[in-house]
């Protein structure tokens, strides 16, 4: 089983009020409130849809073991610029860490691997391999362009079907992020 933790929030939407009130044409301050919300859930959407991690922020991956065969693991929420910690449980139940040199890190796709070609014997048992990492985009600024555009439309959708009866993602916040969108793994 694989558990996905957030160890804190993240810094915020990765676009302005300003930039978000100017696309939904909203002039004044009475709807900042709103618009904030909107802008937030937005990019939870873009995130969801895509897998990605649009605002830097600490999460831990906790898996039942290393993955077999020296496979890679994937960190949900990519990009991902640092890995923290790789702690497992031995085989006789001592909790210990794999240094950085012990695995390589794919930091555009999320993935470690073991450096060596294999992963360390872990303790077959629930939650015996926890990573602890930074994942998404560092600066809003590094947000590619097309994904941000996504954020917009959906922040449009989400304005104008504040009920939430509307179509759902919009196909074309859908065909931005599709070029950016990782498989589950």
């Amino acid at each position: 089983m694989r558990t996905l933790e957030a160890l804190d929030d993240p810094g915020g939407p990765p676009l302005g009020l300003d930039a978000v009130k100017a696309h939904l044409r909203i002039e004044g301050e009475g709807e900042d409130e709103a618009v904030r919300l909107i802008a937030a859930a937005a990019a939870a959407r873009a995130e969801s849809f895509a897998r990605l991690g649009l605002s830097a922020r600490r999460m831990r991956l906790t898996l039942d073991g290393f993955p077999p065969g020296g496979r890679p693991a994937q960190l949900p929420r990519p990009p991902v610029p640092e890995v923290e910690s790789v702690l497992y449980l031995g085989p006789d139940g001592a909790q210990r860490e794999l240094p950085a040199d012990g695995y390589r890190l794919d930091a555009a796709r999320g993935r470690i691997a073991p450096a060596g070609g294999a992963w360390p014997a872990a303790a077959p048992a629930p939650g015996s391999v926890a990573v602890t990492y930074r994942g998404g985009y560092a600066r809003a600024a590094d947000v590619p362009a097309p994904v941000l555009q996504a954020v917009l439309l959906i922040a449009g959708s989400l304005y104008e079907h504040p009920d939430g009866e509307g179509p759902g993602l919009p196909a074309a916040a859908r065909s931005l992020l599709a070029p950016y969108r990782r498989i589950a793994a």
